[in-house]
């Protein structure tokens, strides 16, 4: 086990200027500018809060020493986008790159970080209200001489506690480039553990030039990372992964679930990994150069068990062109990958857990404008980010993803409901849902159905109706792959002050 006291880098508060021509755009049928200035922007990332807000938070290229993280909110939907003075504050120098942000249904957080080449540290970022600047709050870590790559994602410990568990690549010597992470605890806003682990003698073997490190959470507890990188055996690039819960062991760098998704021994190099979870399934999309002309097509490692057994599918693979740098969107078995091909954006979909897959559909209304470059592309419930050159240089569009967008409430009183609303543009059709109730819970601890048909713009609501328990229980429902909890205080069939 290979582990350091953190070097806690919070870093002088930092401002960021933002530029005064940073433009809003407004768009409901087409494509919609996110962020557009004289100078570039790129590596967008996205994600929505629990009210439905949409935030994205991207580089900004000043120059080669230069970049900054930004970020701008959507409160309609994408319509139109304001930017955000974010907390880290005002003329932030040196290199900060890669940012990522995930969703925490648990607690209803957004959770962000990026890389600061500079300090080195890895900053981290929270809030509940992505349009309301107040409520965010930051923080980081650093001790390894570099940081060049992000990651994030969460579990809960036994005892209710959440954590962040946030992860990058850099160089701890002299072990250099290779995987390092730490964790902090959502409330209170601090470290946790009071160390960070770094990826050593690696049990999957010898690799270097460790990057596109993403976090995933599936089971609620289990919590890992995938990343790529040169293959020591192969000297091909392949895919990592890397899972475990905190209880079994914190130092991912000696677990037993570590393995090369792909290798690189087909002779063909394997790049640019993204991965979804929902429930017990984990959909890893990648790219590689495999087919007969040597241009990349994606694919997808899929496990429906808990990683316990893979399978292969091919997702898009035009012969003739490079298919690249997907990002997947995962809403119960009904999948979502959107990626670059001649300067468009493209988007397929998966209603059968990934097995079979639609036509490619293209998002961009400005063709051949999409630049074609790692983290060009990302994708969430709400919609689709990416680099965009129509304006003559790097601006940061955005478009409505066409899908159902589940929204879930849980409500007391005489037994418990769930409210599921479809928010999104396109029906839900035979969704899943599940609640369940914790504590001491006599009657209707456990409720699960499908939902038939869920129109745009409908509600409906689901759940044990009935229920007796004594004492505090947590309710999570699960409806199509979006959780929502809340917490209330059962009295035989009444669940009251529920929040």
């Amino acid at each position: 086990m290979r582990r350091k006291l953190l070097s806690i880098g919070t870093a002088a508060l930092f401002i960021l200027v933002l530029l005064a021509n940073t433009m809003h755009a407004s768009s409901t049928t087409g494509n919609a500018l996110v962020a557009g200035s004289e100078i570039d922007e790129t590596q967008p990332v996205i994600e929505a809060d629990a009210k439905g807000n949409i935030l994205v938070a991207y580089t900004l290229e000043r120059g080669i020493f230069d970049t900054d993280i930004l970020l701008s909110v959507s409160t309609d939907g994408g319509s139109t986008w304001n930017a955000l003075t974010p907390p880290w504050g005002e003329t932030v120098e040196g290199r900060q790159v890669n940012p990522e942000i995930c969703f925490d249904p648990h607690v209803g957080m957004l959770l962000g970080t990026f890389a600061d080449e500079s300090y080195p540290a890895l900053m981290i970022f929270e809030t509940s209200d992505a349009s309301d600047i107040g409520s965010y709050q930051y923080d980081g870590w650093g001790g390894p001489e570099e940081i060049s790559d992000a990651g994030i994602t969460y579990t809960t410990l036994q005892d209710g506690t959440e954590l962040i568990v946030t992860m990058g690549t850099g160089a701890v010597s002299p072990y250099e480039s290779t995987c390092v992470w730490g964790y902090m605890t959502v409330e209170p806003f601090e470290y946790y553990g009071g160390y960070y682990y770094y990826d050593a003698q690696s049990v999957i073997g010898e690799y270097t030039d460790a990057r596109e490190i993403k976090g995933f959470t599936f089971s609620d507890r289990i919590y890992g990372f995938i990343f790529y990188a040169l293959v020591g055996e192969t000297n091909k690039y392949g895919i990592g992964i890397k899972w475990t819960t905190y209880e079994d062991e914190p130092d991912l760098e000696y677990v037993h679930n570590q393995f090369w998704l792909e290798d690189g021994s087909g002779d063909y190099d394997v790049i640019s990994p993204d991965v979804a979870t929902s429930g017990d399934s984990i959909y890893v999309v990648y790219c590689t150069n495999e087919n007969i002309y040597g241009n990349y097509g994606i694919y997808m490692k899929y496990s429906t068990d808990g990683g316990a057994t893979w399978s292969r599918v091919t997702v898009a693979d035009d012969p003739t062109a490079d298919d690249l740098y997907p990002a997947i969107y995962a809403a119960g078995n009904t999948l979502y990958v959107a990626y670059a091909k001649n300067g468009n954006v493209y988007l397929v979909k998966s209603e059968d857990g990934g097995a079979t897959w639609s036509e490619p559909e293209q998002i961009n209304d400005a063709d051949g404008t999409v630049s074609m470059e790692e983290k060009c592309i990302d994708i969430c419930s709400r919609g689709i980010v990416w680099v965009d050159t129509r304006n003559g240089n790097k601006d940061i569009y955005f478009a409505t993803l066409p899908a159902p967008i589940i929204k879930v409430s849980i409500s007391g009183g005489f037994g418990v409901k769930a409210n599921v609303c479809n928010e999104g543009t396109e029906a839900a059709e035979n969704v899943p849902w599940s609640v369940d109730l914790s504590g001491l819970v006599f009657v209707g601890k456990h409720a699960e159905g499908t939902i038939d048909t869920l129109n745009p713009g409908d509600c409906t609501t689901v759940g044990p109706g009935l229920v007796f328990g004594f004492g505090p229980t947590t309710i999570t429902a699960n409806v199509g792959g979006t959780t929502a909890t809340a917490k209330g205080f059962m009295l035989g069939p009444l669940v009251l002050g529920v929040s």
